[in-house]
């Protein structure tokens, strides 16, 4: 019986290690994209001051220890399987929130 799920389970672990595997390279666009984006008007998109709290630069420092594993217990229960950049884009957009007036404590 042991054998038996032993040979299950791996020949799972094969099949799903093989999904999708052709298809790395490959990126799915909409052929509807283009059409429906040039409808928009610029006007709607130009909206002033809509990314000013995004754009500075960040100057938080985290010295308080409490702040810096609450930073950490984020990172790693939002992005715990994600790769550095995954992590680094979760921290970025933390710091971002907490920076920004937008989001309230």
């Amino acid at each position: 019986m042991t054998r038996f799920l032993t040979l299950l389970v791996g020949i799972f672990l094969l099949w799903t290690t093989s999904l999708n595997s052709g298809n790395t390279n490959k990126i799915w666009v909409s052929l509807e994209a283009p059409i429906y984006n040039n409808k928009i008007p610029t006007t709607l998109l130009d909206i002033p001051n809509s990314h000013r709290d995004f754009n500075k630069s960040v100057d938080l420092v985290l010295t308080d220890p409490q702040e810096l594993e609450c930073m950490s217990k984020n990172i790693y229960f939002e992005s715990a399987l994600e790769s550095t950049a995954g992590k680094l884009a979760v921290a970025q957009v933390t710091l971002n929130r907490v920076k920004s007036p937008h989001f309230p404590n």
